[in-house]
């Protein structure tokens, strides 16, 4: 039965306290959808061989009549239009006063914002998306592009018009995780740069009610804990450390080993193929050096004999260094190193203060060139082994001379290390 006036009025004051969107069928794809004591008309339709939505416009904004009729025009629009979206401007009128719930004030549809077939909040991340994670670590399919699908797509508050999005909508998201502070900043920046492209796009106007700069930072959020490093172990306790290491045998404390004497992250040694070996350098590609894509250069390292040992017999150049025991074109999971190490934790080992992770290991290495008195700062050999970059040399410069003027450096830190082996 179509939706009267007075039905989508009651509708509305019974979902003043319903966090969730609540659907109710006015006939033939048409719904109104109420949500935190505000309502919006949608439309869904069939496109592509799936089923899409379309946001008309606010119940503030639109009778019942008035969204049949731009549901209708809309439909007529995207059967002959290759975007599928409706061009045509409607005039809303001024939406009505609302009351205050839990403190809040209720705010009233921008008349200035609100418009028919404005995007939906989580359409607005896909062509976020595919616009720009192409060009992110992992690409379209990559973590980060994972992290905002599952932030923010997924929820109800991808369900709101973009154009309509105001401070107390996203003061109301961030609540869900109140329990985790850094999660919770982290989609309040994805948020607030989502909504920085709709106005840029120019699906919305207006100030980003997520900027935190300015905005946020004067309202109450949940606090951040103060970041902690990865914990390092003392440059003292290496050697004995190496020890027990290399007496464990296994794949992965060999690799945990060539990640240590070569100062490496272990995503760029856990992949390492040796093709990437030649002589005494391993040069681990681009592709796999943290930095956002097409800024990364690669990063060579000179190899100590302690690491040439350590490697043995070389394989073909496409197979891993460090196979699984699948075979040698499987390498091992990125966990592999650190389960490892907390294989050797748990043993009665005669070093205390074991690092948690992997990464710690880098510090105890900058920590141990520091005192050995290499040169630190930036463009300093200590930050050009840590692949730590400025971002001013060169690659033939970095790859050439810096290599050389770092191999005394590093063969000095691997006989230190492997001096009780």
């Amino acid at each position: 039965m179509p939706l009267k006036p007075e039905h989508v009025k009651a509708a509305i004051a019974e979902s003043i306290d319903n966090p969730k969107f609540t659907r109710i069928a006015d006939g033939l794809s048409l719904y109104l959808m109420t949500r935190n004591g505000r309502g919006y008309w949608q439309f869904n339709y069939k496109a592509g061989g799936k089923v899409r939505s379309k946001m008309l416009g606010s119940a503030a904004d639109f009778s019942p009549t008035q969204a049949r009729n731009a549901k209708n025009s809309f439909n007529v629009h995207r059967k002959d239009s290759a975007d599928e979206q409706p061009r045509r401007s409607i005039t809303v009128r001024q939406a009505p006063a609302v009351p205050e719930r839990r403190g809040i004030t209720i705010r009233k549809a921008n008349p200035g914002t609100a418009q028919p077939g404005s995007k939906l909040f989580g359409e607005v991340v896909d062509l976020f998306l595919s616009e720009f994670a192409p060009g992110w670590t992992g690409g379209i399919d990559g973590r980060e592009a994972a992290a905002y699908r599952r932030q923010l797509t997924d929820t109800d508050f991808a369900r709101l018009p973009v154009a309509e999005i105001q401070t107390p909508d996203v003061e109301a998201m961030l609540k869900q995780w109140s329990d985790t502070p850094a999660t919770a900043e982290k989609i309040l920046m994805r948020v607030g740069k989502i909504l920085s492209y709709a106005k840029a796009k120019e699906y919305r106007s207006g100030d980003n009610p997520a900027a935190i700069k300015g905005h946020f930072e004067f309202l109450a959020r949940p606090v951040v804990p103060t970041v902690n490093h990865h914990p390092a172990m003392k440059s003292a306790d290496v050697p004995s450390f190496m020890r027990e290491l290399l007496a464990d045998g296994s794949t992965p404390a060999t690799a945990l080993a060539f990640t240590i004497l070569t100062a490496a992250r272990t995503k760029e040694s856990i992949r390492a193929k040796w093709k990437e070996i030649d002589g005494t350098v391993w040069t681990c590609p681009a592709d796999r050096m943290k930095g956002k894509q097409g800024k990364r250069l690669p990063h060579s390292v000179p190899l100590a004999p302690a690491v040439l040992k350590l490697l043995g017999k070389r394989g073909a150049p496409d197979d891993y260094i460090f196979p699984s025991n699948r075979g040698p074109r499987t390498g091992l999971w990125l966990s592999s190193m650190r389960e490892a190490l907390d294989r050797l934790r748990g043993k009665r080992l005669s070093i205390e203060g074991l690092p948690p992770v992997v990464h710690g290991m880098r510090s105890t290495f900058s920590d141990w060139a520091a005192e050995a008195g290499y040169p630190q700062g930036k463009g300093g050999l200590i930050d050009r082994a840590l692949a730590h970059s400025d971002g001013k040399t060169v690659s033939a410069y970095q790859r050439t001379k810096l290599i050389e003027l770092r191999r005394p450096m590093m063969n000095a830190w691997n006989d230190f290390a492997m001096s009780k082996v």
